[in-house]
Formats: structure tokens, C-alpha cells, sequence
């Protein structure tokens, strides 16, 4: 396997093993934000606009970044103040974690740029309020990760459901905490960060799931994966300083390889953070 990565630290580029492939990467816009921001997702309408959905300290930020020097602030949707918020979207709506309370938000984006709307799901008498990540899959089932149900694992539901705002509990992962992951089919790919494990689940039937595999990562504190578009190569970060961002061969579940290893230069305080897969390249994220 041919690695190439591309890493970003402390709002800088730094272009490894290719530097040419990204020879014509142009800054294009910038956004002075009011308060501490900890994630983002994108998203683009039926007309083209591309919008970045900011979670902040106090908020869900909705911005239109059409015009990337011009970039407009549309909509906010205020929460429980904390230090962090998951955003992904599906079908024209955003889901939004946050690790303080209130709850899932669920977002209709549809009549953007106009208008939002958005309620609060807890999942009735499972009484979610809190939650770390949150990935949608194909299928648009919303796997929510870090939880305050149970061992806080993985809970499965149904954002497809004839109400939008009231998505259908399929069932729970509770073998471990998990702090990301990623699905794709019937597999979940799962950062069991405080075990220090990445597992590999069958979540065929979600009120059943079986773990496949289960390895541990190069620095013990298996924070994010993500899985390339082949289906072979998973990459995963620990999120400790001086730590390596690790790229397995999932291809055979009875005997996982680790095939490559990645380490920041600029010193031991150097922390990777998230990575994602883009054609053959990492993007992958640091922090200090």
C-alpha cells in the first residue's frame, strides 16, 4: 500500500511523502468566530449553497460559505453549554450531539438559507441527553457514541422513521465506552478509547450485535477511525501527545496487519486528533 498524508496542525498545512499533489491548495475564506468552536460538517442544498454547520462552546452555528469571501452567518441553535458538539446530516437534516445534556438536536435544513427548525429528542423513557459522536450511515441509521445510556457504547437508530424529529431505537452496543466510529454495510468499526482497542462488530441485527475482531492500537487510547473507500484499509488516531496514526488491513478479520505508521515531527506535545480517508490520501487533523 502507497500512504500519502496530509496533516493539519495549529491552523497550518503540512504536506507529507507529496507535497505537489497539493501544490494548488488556496486559502479562501476566513470566519472570526465569537467563542470556541470544536467541530464542523458540511452541507449543501438542492441549489448548490454550501453551508458549514460550527458546533461552539453555547451553540450550533449555521453558515453560508457559498461565497467563501463572504462568508454569511444564517442561523444559530442554542444548547447546554459545552466543550463539545458532533454534527453530521442526512436527507436534509443536521443531528447534533452535545456532552452536557438536553439531549439529541435534530435540525430540518431543507429551507435553508430562509429558515431552520429544530427539536430536542431524548429517546422518551431511555431519557438520552448526552453523547459524544454521532456517524449516519447509508442506510440512515444514526449510531450515537458515548452515550449516558448504558456503558455509553453505541446506540442504533432509525433517523428514516415517518416522523423525523422521533427516530426508532433499534438497539445497543454495550460490550465497551466507544468514543467514534464508523459503519459501513452491517459493520461497525468501533474507538474503544479508555480499552485502548479498535473492535470490529456485526450489526446485522442491532438489538444483537457481534464482535468480529478486537486489536489494540499503537499508543493504547483509540480515540477515531475511518475506513477507506476500498475496504481495506482502516486508519486510526490516538489521541495522545507524540502519538502515531495507525492504517490496518482489515481485509481479513482472523488476522489484522498494521501496514503503516505515522508520527508529527515538530515534538512530543504534538497530539493527533481525527483522520479521514480522501482517494489514496489521510487528511488528518493535530493539535498542540
Amino acid at each position: 500500500m502507497r500512504l500519502y498524508l496530509l496533516s493539519v496542525l495549529t491552523a497550518s498545512f503540512c504536506f507529507i511523502s507529496n507535497p505537489s499533489a497539493f501544490a494548488q491548495l488556496d486559502f479562501l475564506g476566513f470566519y472570526p468566530s465569537d467563542e470556541e468552536n470544536n467541530d464542523i460538517w458540511g452541507y449543501e442544498d438542492s441549489l448548490g449553497n454550501q453551508y458549514v454547520l460550527l458546533g461552539q462552546n453555547s451553540k450550533t452555528l449555521i453558515l453560508d460559505v457559498t461565497d467563501p469571501n463572504n462568508i454569511i452567518p444564517l442561523h444559530s441553535i442554542p444548547g447546554d453549554r459545552s466543550i463539545w458538539r458532533d454534527i453530521k446530516t442526512w436527507n436534509g437534516f443536521a443531528y447534533v450531539t452535545n456532552e452536557e445534556g438536553g439531549g439529541l438536536d435534530i435540525i430540518d435544513l431543507r429551507y435553508l438559507p430562509d429558515s431552520i427548525h429544530f427539536e430536542r429528542f431524548t429517546a422518551d423513557t431511555l431519557d438520552l441527553q448526552t453523547a459524544h459522536n454521532i456517524f449516519i450511515d447509508e442506510k440512515g441509521y444514526a449510531y450515537i457514541f458515548g452515550s449516558n445510556l448504558y456503558v455509553g457504547g453505541v446506540d442504533v437508530f432509525n433517523v428514516n422513521s415517518v416522523n423525523r424529529y422521533q427516530p426508532t431505537y433499534l438497539g445497543s452496543y454495550t460490550e465497551q465506552y466507544v468514543h467514534d466510529g464508523y459503519v459501513r454495510g452491517d459493520t461497525m468499526y468501533l474507538s474503544e478509547i479508555l480499552n485502548g482497542t479498535q473492535a470490529i462488530v456485526d450489526n446485522s441485527n442491532p438489538e444483537s450485535p457481534t464482535t468480529l475482531a478486537r486489536f489494540p492500537t499503537s499508543s493504547n487510547f483509540t480515540h477515531q477511525c475511518w475506513l477507506d473507500s476500498s475496504g481495506q484499509y482502516l486508519v486510526t488516531v490516538d489521541e495522545v501527545e507524540g502519538a502515531n496514526i495507525d492504517v490496518y488491513d482489515v481485509s481479513d478479520l482472523l488476522d489484522v496487519k498494521e501496514t503503516d505508521r505515522y508520527q508529527r515531527s515538530e515534538g512530543s506535545d504534538v497530539i493527533p486528533h481525527n483522520a479521514f480517508w480522501l482517494g489514496d490520501y489521510i487528511v488528518a487533523s493535530h493539535y498542540t
